[in-house]
């Protein structure tokens, strides 16, 4: 079963984020539809569901083709996986499966952020969680990817940066158990453009806040769940760039 439970509120927030950015900013929200991709063999299947945003600008064009190329190419791989282990292992005891589902925490004409949560099964004694997310913003005046780097002054060592914040804000939380033992003393963060490895955590932006989303055994064992963690824009003591990606939302 999905680790959501710990997730369910912190989820929510980010979820109605796009709800909370409308009412606070100047500008209208971009509109999007979620589109669902499925296919299905024997004894596996794989299902994606990712946004489509309206508006047809240059950075919602970025958005639509990276998002859609790249989790769209993850369920094929899935599937061909799954198709050649058939062919070499024989059936399963549970069908394989690939099921990514998508929440937009943003998305503003200037800066659009989505996170998927995907689970898999491929053989084992469970299913594995893992997260992406993307985030889309003006980076030298021009469309692009942003990275967490991206966010902060230059100067500034922005994942250093996130990493001590989250680790202070894991520290108080009884379930983070490699933090709280010493395990895990820093945070490492994937590419944001894809990618995952264990031990990595992504980053989305809300309206207020960076949201980090750790997947499980970064912070804690598989049975500890997921993590997310929001860090209020104010609580990064200055250091985030103004003049950045992050200019439509900061006060």
């Amino acid at each position: 079963m999905r680790h959501q439970g710990r997730l369910m509120a912190g989820l929510a927030v980010v979820a109605a984020a796009v709800l909370l950015h409308g009412a606070a900013a100047a500008q209208a929200p971009l509109r999007f539809t979620m589109v669902t991709t499925k296919h299905r063999g024997p004894q596996w299947s794989t299902a994606v569901a990712y946004p489509r945003f309206d508006g047809g600008s240059p950075l919602a064009a970025l958005a639509n083709r990276t998002i859609a190329t790249r989790e769209v190419a993850d369920a094929v791989l899935f599937g061909q996986m799954a198709a050649d282990h058939l062919k070499t292992l024989g059936p399963p005891p549970f069908p394989y499966y690939h099921d990514a589902g998508a929440t937009v925490s943003l998305a503003d004409p200037a800066l659009i952020s989505v996170y998927f949560d995907t689970e898999e099964y491929s053989g084992g004694a469970h299913p594995n969680q893992t997260y992406v997310a993307y985030t889309f913003g003006i980076v030298g005046g021009r469309p692009a990817v942003v990275t967490l780097q991206d966010l902060f002054r230059p100067g500034d060592d922005g994942p250093k940066t996130a990493s001590g914040l989250l680790i202070a804000r894991l520290r108080n939380n009884p379930d983070a158990s490699f933090v709280r033992d010493g395990t895990v003393k820093s945070i490492d963060f994937t590419n944001n453009t894809g990618g995952f490895h264990v031990g990595a955590t992504v980053f989305v932006v809300t309206p207020h806040a960076i949201a980090f989303l750790l997947a499980p055994y970064a912070v804690a064992s598989y049975a500890d769940g997921s993590f997310l963690v929001k860090i209020p824009f104010d609580e990064f003591g200055g250091r985030l760039n103004t003049q950045g990606p992050l200019r439509p939302v900061l006060p």
